[in-house]
C-alpha cells in the first residue's frame, strides 16, 4: 500500500516496470453544481497525487482549491487536434505553454483516438503537428482489445456515437494501470465548469451518456476505478492532524489528533454544530469564553455559533472524535478569532 501527502492511500501498478503509483484522471462537469448539493474543495487531494491527468480545453486557474492545479498528462481528442490544431497551428503551441505555466509538472500530450487498426494508430503518429510535438497517439486499438465487452457497446451499429474523450481515457489508462481514480465526471448532466462560451463548452449530445455511466458503475465494481470523494482524507495542521472518516450530506465525522502544545484556534461556525467524544488524552476546552477539562469518554457539545477551542496540555496526543451536523460543512466555514499561527481570517 502506497501512502501519499494528505493521508489517501492507493496501490496501482504499471504493467511494465511494476511500480507503484497514484492516478487520478479529472474530468470536466460543472462541480460548482454537484448532484448531493455539496461544493467540494479536494484541490490538495487531488495535488497529492504522483500523476494527475485532465482533458481537452480543462481549466485550472482560479478553480485550484476545488480541482487542484497540477497537471502531469493532458488528453486531447483526435478531433481537437485534427480540426483545430491542423486550422490553426498556434492553437497546440497556445494551450501548451497556458497548461505548461500552470503546472510545470506537465511533460505529455496524448491523444484519444478511435481507430480500430493498428494501421489507422500508425497513420496518425505520421502527422507532422504529432511529430513536430512528440505528441503521443493513444493505442485505443489495444483498449478495444482489452475492454471488448465494453468497447464494442459504442460501435455495434452502423449509427455509432463515439466514446466521450473522458471514457476514453478512462479505458486507455486501464491498460496501463491496475487500478485509477476518476473525479468530476457526471457523464453529461452538467456543463463544462468554466461556463458555457461557445458549444464547445457543453458536453456533447452525442455520446451515449448512459452506457457510460453503467460502464463506470461496472469498473467500480469491479475495483478499476475509484471516485474521490472527501472520506478518508488526512490532513496537517500547525496543531496537529484531521482525517474525515465519514462526509456525508447530513453529517461529517472526524478523527482528530491534537499534539503535545497544541490548540487549534479559537473560532466559530455559520453553518454547523459540533459534537466531540475524547478518546485519548485530556482536553481542555474553552466555550464562549468558559475554560473546561475534559477526559476520556466525555463529551462536549458546541452549538452553531459558539466561539471555542481545544487545547493539549499533557505529553501524550489528545485524539477525539468529531460529528459535524448542520446545512454545510467545508473547511471555509470558519471565522478565526485569535490563532497562534498567525492565521486569522482565513480557513487554512
Amino acid at each position: 500500500m502506497l501512502e501519499i501527502t494528505n493521508g489517501l492511500k492507493i496501490q496501482v501498478h504499471t504493467k511494465g516496470d511494476k511500480m507503484s503509483k497514484s492516478i487520478i484522471l479529472i474530468g470536466n462537469a460543472d462541480f460548482m453544481k454537484p448532484t448531493d448539493g455539496r461544493i467540494k474543495t479536494l484541490g490538495d487531494k487531488i495535488d497529492s497525487f504522483d500523476k494527475v491527468i485532465r482533458i481537452n480545453r480543462f481549466r485550472t486557474e482560479s478553480y485550484e482549491k476545488y480541482i487542484g492545479s497540477k497537471t502531469d498528462d493532458w488528453i486531447l481528442n483526435r478531433k481537437i487536434l485534427l480540426d483545430k490544431c491542423n486550422m490553426y497551428f498556434g492553437y497546440y503551441d497556445e494551450y501548451w505553454e497556458k497548461y505548461k505555466k500552470q503546472s510545470p509538472t506537465l511533460n505529455k500530450c496524448t491523444v484519444m483516438t478511435y481507430c480500430h487498426s493498428e494501421d489507422e494508430v500508425n497513420q496518425l503518429r505520421k502527422k507532422d503537428i504529432v511529430k513536430k510535438n512528440n505528441i503521443e497517439i493513444a493505442d485505443t486499438f489495444k483498449t478495444t482489445n482489452k475492454f471488448k465487452k465494453h468497447w464494442e457497446k459504442f460501435f455495434k451499429n452502423k449509427n455509432y456515437q463515439n466514446p466521450s474523450t473522458g471514457m476514453s481515457a478512462i479505458l486507455y489508462y486501464l491498460t496501463i494501470y491496475d487500478k485509477i481514480y476518476i473525479y468530476n465526471f457526471d457523464c453529461g448532466k452538467t456543463n463544462h465548469y468554466w461556463g458555457v462560451k461557445n458549444i464547445a463548452d457543453k458536453p456533447s449530445p452525442h455520446h451515449k451518456w448512459n452506457l457510460e455511466q453503467k460502464i463506470i458503475d461496472d469498473l467500480i465494481k469491479e475495483n478499476k476505478i475509484e471516485v474521490l470523494d472527501m472520506s478518508n482524507y488526512k490532513e496537517t495542521r500547525p496543531w496537529g492532524t484531521f482525517e474525515n472518516l465519514l462526509d456525508t450530506e447530513y453529517c461529517k465525522v472526524k478523527e482528530i489528533v491534537i499534539k503535545k502544545g497544541g490548540r487549534p484556534s479559537y473560532q466559530y461556525h455559520h453553518k454547523r454544530s459540533e459534537a466531540w467524544v475524547v478518546v485519548q488524552g485530556e482536553a481542555v476546552a474553552t466555550l464562549d469564553d468558559v475554560e473546561t477539562t475534559y477526559k476520556v469518554g466525555e463529551v462536549i457539545i458546541v452549538p452553531v455559533g459558539t466561539k471555542h477551542r481545544v487545547e493539549n496540555r499533557q505529553d501524550e496526543d489528545l485524539k477525539f472524535i468529531e460529528v459535524q451536523t448542520g446545512t454545510y460543512f467545508g473547511e471555509d466555514d470558519i471565522v478565526r478569532l485569535e490563532d497562534d499561527y498567525g492565521r486569522e481570517g482565513t480557513n487554512e
